[in-house]
């Protein structure tokens, strides 16, 4: 399983109009995702993109986490939820 994740480190955010994802870690912030220009999809849509965009570096730990607990705990009843979770965090971090 890889453990590395080489996207843009720290933090991200969504901005108050929900328009780029971006890092805390500058002032200004470096952009992660922005909406593309003349999008389609409603605003609605958008935002929740971005939103599920800027957890995505927490759920990411939290489920390598996860994932070590339940190898830790050593029980075969696991055996599908780490497999599933192991190819989840291989397909973030390829």
């Amino acid at each position: 399983m890889k453990t590395e994740f080489k996207g843009t480190k720290g933090d991200w955010y969504v901005d108050k109009n929900a328009m780029t994802v971006t890092t805390k870690e500058l002032v200004d912030g470096d952009i992660v995702c922005d909406a593309p220009e003349g999008f389609i999809e409603s605003m609605e849509n958008w935002k929740a993109n971005a939103k599920l965009i800027a957890a995505a570096p927490d759920l990411l730990e939290a489920l390598k986490k996860s994932v070590i607990s339940m190898k830790l705990a050593d029980e075969v009843e696991f055996a599908d939820e780490i497999y599933q979770a192991e190819e989840v965090i291989n397909k973030a971090l390829k």
